[in-house]
């Protein structure tokens, strides 16, 4: 099995809040922690740009972050300055549930010439059992028509459309519903947090599969992400993130998995931004991580469910490559390393 080793190192994820309209069954973590503060947000700008790539990107995270809009503009305003100063171009990605937004903020931040993450698990079935609004009821028809206007406009922008084993089997019907309202860009990811059946995760990856040979049969080519990205496995995420709190963290644990794996916490732990005077610092080496991880949780409930998000990312990568092989999806931009050898048989 591959992994990407990230050679890049020029993005950064910035949670300038952890609250949110949706109580997804998959994030485990403590919503109720302050905002980021505008001089924390500062800082991580700072940071970032001492990163030895001349083009940087700032990727505004949470909970969500359209809740704190005054944050994602300043820190827009104040990234463009600091990037001028250093000699740098910077761009903007927005991850968001789309609840938030309107006509007149899709505007805004289309003029900001943002990059979209749409996070949509597919039918309103499917959404109301896996994102639930956390004061009950339902905005699907409202939340799916901004994922159609942006998919129509013109900007760029992704559907990140995440599977959990209780809906594998629709993983064919919920990518086709958003194919049918034009979305032809997307990314799949398996839940983690839980641990995956062989029979489940096999319905997974049939599912897309299936979704693809659709696509193709009616004569379109959608992008997707996954084997190009190469950021499987996903808990072993290589982009940095910064905590409203200004604490540091790698990997996708912050803040999705923090309550279910406590013992993974302290390893992707990376310190705190007044720690830390160089982006560099942030670098990671994933096999190592990888191994530590596995270390941290072995003999614990927490086992299962790293070996799981492990595994799914390496059939995860073994898979996109075959789809790249039959033509249904684009190759990868960066090489690959082997992954730890430990692992190859988890």
């Amino acid at each position: 099995m591959n992994i990407n080793p990230y050679h890049e190192h020029r993005q950064l994820l910035i949670m300038v809040t952890r609250a949110c309209q949706l109580d997804c069954v998959y994030c485990q973590f403590d919503r109720t922690r302050p905002a980021m503060t505008k001089d924390t947000l500062r800082k991580a700008v700072d940071l970032l740009m001492t990163a030895r790539h001349p083009e940087v990107k700032i990727q505004f995270f949470g909970g969500e972050p359209l809740l704190r809009m005054d944050l994602v503009m300043e820190g827009v305003s104040y990234a463009r300055a600091a990037a001028k100063r250093a000699g740098k171009t910077v761009g903007f990605i927005v991850t968001t549930n789309t609840f938030a937004l309107t006509d007149a903020l899709r505007a805004k931040l289309d003029a900001v010439g943002v990059v979209w993450i749409l996070s949509f698990d597919g039918d309103a079935d499917t959404q109301d059992d896996q994102r639930p609004l956390r004061t009950g009821g339902t905005k699907f028809g409202s939340a799916f028509e901004q994922i159609g206007k942006i998919a129509r406009s013109g900007a760029p922008y992704l559907v990140n459309m995440t599977v959990t084993p209780e809906h594998a089997d629709d993983t064919e019907r919920n990518a086709l519903r958003l194919l049918d309202a034009g979305v032809g860009a997307i990314s799949f990811g398996s839940r983690m947090g839980t641990d995956w059946t062989d029979e489940c995760a096999v319905a997974y990856f049939r599912g897309i599969r299936s979704f693809l040979e659709e696509a193709r049969r009616r004569g379109i080519k959608p992008f997707v992400l996954n084997p190009v990205g190469r950021d499987e496995p996903m808990i072993v995420s290589p982009t940095p993130n910064v905590d409203t709190d200004g604490t540091v963290y790698t990997g996708s644990v912050i803040p999705s998995l923090e309550k279910l794996l406590p013992s993974v916490v302290p390893i992707v732990r990376l310190g705190r931004l007044e720690e830390m005077t160089e982006f560099e610092q942030l670098r990671v080496d994933r096999a190592e991580l990888w191994r530590r991880m596995r270390e941290a949780v072995r003999g614990t409930p927490e086992q299962a469910v790293v070996e799981s998000g492990l595994r799914m990312g390496q059939l995860s990568n073994a898979f996109f490559d075959r789809m790249v092989e039959r033509g249904l999806c684009p190759g990868p931009a960066v090489p690959l390393v082997p992954a730890p050898e430990e692992t190859a048989d988890a």
